[in-house]
C-alpha cells in the first residue's frame, strides 16, 4: 500500500482514477518536449542550409566581380571546384545552376587530385585540406575555405561567422601575385582586407 500522502492515492470527484489522469499527463508532457526536440533539430539543420546558399551566391558573386588572367586553351567553362568534403550540399549547384560569368557557363566541379584543380578557377577547400592550400598559392585561382587559418596557410578568402552573419576576409596582396584582379565592390564587402 502506498502512503496516503502521495497523489494516486487522493480521490477526486468525477476522477475515477488519478494514476491514469497523472499517467497521460506525463505522457503528454514527454511527446510535448519530444516535438520540440524535433522542430529544434528542424530549425538547425535550415540555418545549415540557409548558411551554404548565402556561401553559394557569395562564390557566384566572385565569379562575377573578379577577373582572371585569360587561359590559352579556355574551354568554355568557368569551373568552380570542391576539394574535400562538400558542405554545400545541393545549394551550390542550385545557385549557379544555368549561369554564365563573362560569357562562360558556370560548372562545379568535385575534385580529388591536382590536376582537376588545376582547370578550376575558384577553388573551396575544406578545412581538412588546407595543406593542398598551400601547394596551390601562386597559381590564378581563387582560394577559399571556411577554416580559420585559411589564409594563414595560403588562401585568398576566408569565411566565418560573426554575430550569426557569414563574414568574409580577403587577401587582396596574395589575389594580386595570382594575376587575379578583384572588384572594389567585393573589397568593400569584405570585414578585412590585408595587402602585405
Amino acid at each position: 500500500m502506498k502512503p496516503s500522502w502521495m497523489l494516486e492515492n487522493i480521490r477526486i470527484p468525477g476522477i475515477h482514477n488519478l494514476g491514469t489522469v497523472l499517467y497521460r499527463i506525463r505522457l503528454c508532457a514527454v511527446l510535448f518536449l519530444l516535438t520540440l526536440c524535433v522542430l529544434s533539430v528542424s530549425i538547425q539543420g535550415h540555418a545549415q542550409i540557409t548558411e551554404y546558399r548565402l556561401k553559394a551566391a557569395f562564390l557566384y558573386n566572385f565569379a562575377k566581380f573578379i577577373e582572371w588572367p585569360e587561359k590559352g586553351s579556355d574551354s568554355g567553362e568557368f569551373i568552380l571546384g570542391i576539394y574535400g568534403e562538400d558542405p554545400f550540399g545541393d545549394a551550390l549547384d542550385s545557385t549557379i545552376l544555368g549561369k554564365t560569368v563573362k560569357g562562360h557557363t558556370l560548372t562545379v566541379r568535385y575534385c580529388s587530385g591536382l590536376e582537376e584543380i588545376k582547370g578550376c578557377r575558384i577553388l573551396f577547400a575544406g578545412s581538412s585540406e588546407l595543406k593542398m592550400i598551400k601547394e596551390l598559392a601562386g597559381l590564378p585561382i581563387l582560394l577559399v575555405g571556411e577554416d580559420d587559418k585559411v589564409i594563414e596557410n595560403g588562401g585568398i578568402v576566408e569565411f566565418f561567422m560573426e554575430d550569426q552573419r557569414i563574414r568574409f576576409r580577403i587577401h587582396a596582396g596574395r589575389a594580386e601575385k595570382a594575376g587575379l584582379k578583384i572588384s572594389s565592390k567585393i573589397l568593400r564587402l569584405a570585414t578585412d582586407v590585408i595587402y602585405e
